[in-house]
């Protein structure tokens, strides 16, 4: 917590909470999808108008003024985190948190008003910050909405993501290369639910139709399947942020789930083969009918 040193861990054996042993040198940070990004300013804190624990959705049980008292009945539980309120008087401190660095995470995640939140490098305690974000360093002891050096803490800024977007290549040499003119690009605008196009209103756009991707040209008029051989298609972002589970490909074949606006439903249709006038033919098994009904079988077929 105190000094620029990390371990990566792979796959997802310390994701249950019984496979971790605790450290207070260490946080445990694990990577999840969604569209909030984390930036760490280490020994930092914010010159920003300190946000209520009351006014954040779930917080006020966890200030520490409510649950660690300096005179009353004490914490019990897992839940406490108690050993945050040292080192502070709660009987004046009203918003400082007692939770981990992870916990306030998804606090002020929660709540629109929290841009950042500071953590102490040592103890399982946070404040909220509201107003101006911190994103700059102070450039004069009057500034305000910039951070200021804080050996003890981190300031830890809420980066909305930016909107993911669909991007196509062309990546053979087709057989009619006009079918795959101005293919390439990012399709970045939402024309209306479901078609994007590009920034060209000119240019092809990729729709939702019935429960597939298609290329069409600007008019709506259809052009070819998004899966179709020599296209690769990626839904991608801008550099330093993600997808959900990162940039999918649609290869040829085969339907990615981030392209899907939403899940067809199973049509749940099946076809037996029945000799007219007759029972059923089971599987494998034959009919056997006149030759006047095999005639009249087969002008049906």
């Amino acid at each position: 917590r105190t000094l620029p040193l990390c371990y990566l861990n792979s796959h997802s054996r310390c994701l249950n909470s019984n496979s971790l042993s605790r450290d207070p040198a260490y946080s445990h940070l694990v990577r999840t999808t969604g569209r909030m990004k984390w930036e760490t300013v280490n020994g930092a804190s914010c010159r920003s108008e300190r946000l209520d624990p009351a006014m954040v959705d779930g917080a006020a049980a966890h200030a520490c003024s409510a649950k660690c008292p300096q005179f009353g009945e004490p914490c019990e539980g897992a839940d406490c985190f108690c050993d945050g309120a040292r080192g502070i008087d709660t009987s004046t401190d009203l918003i400082a948190v007692c939770l981990p660095r992870e916990r306030c995470e998804l606090l002020c995640a929660a709540d629109s008003d929290c841009h950042s939140f500071e953590v102490d490098r040592l103890l399982p305690r946070c404040y909220f910050n509201v107003g101006v974000a911190c994103t700059a360093p102070c450039a004069d002891d009057a500034a305000t909405g910039c951070h200021v050096e804080a050996a003890s803490r981190d300031l830890v800024n809420a980066l909305p993501m930016p909107d993911c977007f669909r991007r196509a290549t062309v990546t053979g040499t087709p057989e009619y290369e006009s079918l795959f003119d101005g293919i390439s690009g990012d399709y970045t605008v939402e024309r209306s639910t479901g078609v994007f196009g590009q920034a060209d209103v000119t240019m092809p756009q990729i729709a939702w139709r019935q429960c597939r991707w298609v290329f069409e040209n600007a008019d709506s008029s259809p052009r070819f399947l998004a899966n179709s051989p020599g296209v690769s298609l990626v839904y991608t972002v801008a550099d330093g942020f993600a997808c959900p589970d990162g940039p999918q490909e649609v290869p040829s074949g085969i339907a990615v789930n981030e392209w899907y606006l939403a899940s067809c439903p199973e049509r749940g249709i099946t076809s037996t083969r029945h000799c007219q006038g007759q029972s059923r033919c089971p599987a494998l098994g034959r009919c056997v009918v006149t030759a006047e009904k095999l005639v009249l079988e087969l002008d049906f077929a």
